[in-house]
């Protein structure tokens, strides 16, 4: 599970290094631009799992070891696609994109976004 293996890369840096100050997440695919009428469920959940779903689970490890250790930062990054779609082109990313942006701030003080 996803999940898991989150949780063995922070577990991983903290039994290397020692704790954990910085957390950098970038992650993304993307498909064919199709309409939005013609995207395969599949294909939708595919870039969700991965440019999203990816994202939170990494977050939720790195929140849990800095709250341990009072400190930390994370830097999440995220394409500026959704800000400029072309019609008809990209819908499926751009659209997941937007998901990055929802509120960071209160994802840094550990409240929900």
């Amino acid at each position: 599970m996803a999940g898991d293996r989150c949780k063995g890369w922070s577990r991983k840096t903290v039994d290397n290094f020692g704790r954990l100050d910085i957390a950098f997440n970038n992650a993304g695919i993307t498909r064919p631009p199709t309409r939005i009428q013609e995207i395969e469920e599949d294909a939708w959940e595919r870039v969700i799992a991965v440019d999203q779903s990816s994202i939170f689970l990494r977050m939720k490890c790195e929140i849990r070891q800095m709250l341990t250790q009072s400190a930390g930062v994370i830097v999440n990054t995220a394409s500026t696609a959704p800000f400029d779609p072309a019609p008809y082109k990209g819908s499926l990313y751009c659209g997941q994109e937007r998901g990055h942006r929802a509120d960071p701030d209160s994802r840094s003080r550990g409240n929900p976004g």
